[in-house]
């Protein structure tokens, strides 16, 4: 795992796709699920946690841990400086949401 993610260049989009792998391996997050949260899904606060809006109307919260919080805040810094609540957390390089198939490229560039 530890070389999956240091793959992706300490770039704007290699820090995003790093963003994309952490969150998947660390909460077991649906690719649907993932392009589906909002800045308003995180807590990074006290116990962090992302509030996760998923398959079957269902909603859960999952733990996630100190290192992604750090990575979070990072990426928040690069991408989010404005903290938009509604804001979609992962967005393309010119600012859009993602569909469905560019994480699973980004994931297979850095194979």
């Amino acid at each position: 795992m530890k070389a999956l993610l240091a793959a992706p260049p300490d770039t704007q989009k290699g820090n995003r796709d790093r963003m994309i792998m952490i969150l998947l391996y660390d909460t077991a997050i649906r690719i649907a699920e993932l392009l589906e949260l909002k800045i308003a899904s995180l807590k990074l606060k006290s116990v962090p946690s992302i509030h996760i809006h998923g398959k079957g109307d269902k909603e859960r919260s999952v733990s996630i841990t100190d290192a992604t919080v750090s990575h979070l805040k990072k990426y928040l810094r690069q991408f989010h400086p404005e903290m938009l609540p509604d804001q979609p957390l992962i967005l393309y390089e010119n600012q859009r949401k993602y569909c469905s198939n560019v994480p699973w490229k980004c994931l297979k560039n850095h194979q």
